[in-house]
């Protein structure tokens, strides 16, 4: 059996040339000015990220402005380590390729549809390199604003790596940029960090069991967010 390729930053995405990171980092301050002063971005539980060095944030998904004020709100620290997993089906069609590499700050294609063994071999091999990573437990976006099912990566991801897993709520641009429109409009904006979640398995817990568990409080973690 041929054994599988090696994995670069070049293969993943994540090692764009001079220009590019130049460009992404360009996009990334004019779009958090233009979150802090006009859409009034409030940061909370900042705190909870103190002892945090490499984590898993999950943030909830309304919006294509979630992953801009989430990664707004981390210290810069932890920002410069922070890899988002974008939708390759919407990001990285060949009409949108470039304009992602261009603009969309510190971005890797990744398959929402079915999270393949070589997928999820990617996404651990970014975890060994010491960096975080961003991933929508929802999958896709909210189209009424509420909160969809959890699903597994995530809390699987985390376990795997023995990391601590992040609820994140992002209120407000579902209301500044949902699903079908092009244009925004301002609207106030909530990031709120909750408290990690420890992975590490529990004595007699199975992995299944423990992947259950850990989903379920990172379901009830953002929804203690939302109050």
């Amino acid at each position: 059996m041929t054994s599988p390729a090696p994995l670069s930053p070049e293969k993943l995405g994540i090692a764009p040339g001079l220009f590019a990171r130049a460009s992404q980092h360009l996009a990334f301050v004019g779009m958090r000015q233009w979150l802090v002063h006009g859409c009034s971005l409030r940061i909370e539980g900042v705190e909870n990220l103190s002892e945090i060095s490499q984590a898993i944030w999950a943030p909830t998904h309304a919006s294509h402005l979630d992953f801009w004020a989430v990664l707004a709100g981390l210290p810069k620290p932890l920002r410069q380590k922070t890899y988002v997993a974008a939708a390759k089906d919407f990001f990285y069609t060949p009409s949108r390729r470039a304009l992602t590499r261009l603009l969309a700050f510190h971005t890797f294609p990744f398959d929402r549809q079915m999270v393949s063994p070589q997928e999820y071999r990617r996404l651990e091999w970014l975890l060994r390199q010491g960096l975080s990573l961003l991933i929508f437990p929802e999958g896709s976006r909210s189209r009424d604003g509420g909160l969809q099912t959890i699903k597994p990566i995530a809390a699987m991801l985390a376990a795997d790596a023995g990391l601590p897993l992040l609820p994140v709520l992002v209120e407000g641009t579902h209301q500044v940029l949902p699903p079908g429109r092009f244009f925004p409009q301002r609207h106030p904006i909530r990031v709120a960090f909750g408290s990690p979640i420890a992975t590490t398995a529990l004595p007699g817990e199975s992995f299944h069991a423990r992947i259950r568990r850990i989903n379920q409080a990172l379901t009830d973690g953002i929804t203690r967010l939302r109050h």
